[in-house]
């Protein structure tokens, strides 16, 4: 049993990035891609003990990566974060385990740290989560991208 994705993205992911100005249906696509892929929107915590977290499966030095790195370039993105967020302080990265904001804001700004733009057909989000977040060392592969959302959330944007 997993979250329904269409509530996910209509009620947090969507209006979380918009919040912060980041919102597009690319965007949108490829993040829910990620969960479909990364965790099928199912664990929160990486099976078999991993160290991941979150629907996203963001590991702590990645996180602390994107928080760093994104915060010392750009103040106004940590008030908006922050403001999202409804916290003063960033938060601690076993939040991850619990706050849906957080999930999606940390995977947005990992892909807003690319400068390839995200591609709007589902091959190209495949080839871009491959790419940008398993990266070519991971084991996923593109097909199994295209296969987990064409399973979980292709319906979100059917007609």
């Amino acid at each position: 049993m997993s979250i329904d994705i269409k509530q996910f993205h209509d009620l947090i992911l969507a209006p979380t990035l918009n919040a912060i100005g980041m919102y597009s249906k690319e965007a949108c696509q490829l993040i829910i891609g990620t969960g479909c892929q990364e965790s099928q929107f199912k664990f929160i915590h990486q099976e078999n003990g991993g160290p991941a977290l979150g629907f996203f499966q963001c590991e702590y030095n990645t996180y602390r990566s994107i928080i760093t790195d994104t915060f010392m370039y750009d103040i106004n993105m940590k008030h908006r974060f922050l403001a999202v967020l409804g916290f003063e302080l960033v938060p601690e990265f076993n939040s991850l385990v619990w706050n849906m904001k957080l999930m999606c804001l940390v995977c947005r700004l990992h892909y807003h740290r690319i400068q390839a733009p995200i591609p709007t057909d589902l091959p190209g989000q495949a080839a871009y989560y491959k790419k940008y977040y398993n990266t070519p060392l991971g084991e996923a592969t593109k097909k199994e991208y295209i296969d987990n959302f064409n399973e979980y959330a292709a319906h979100i944007w059917e007609s």
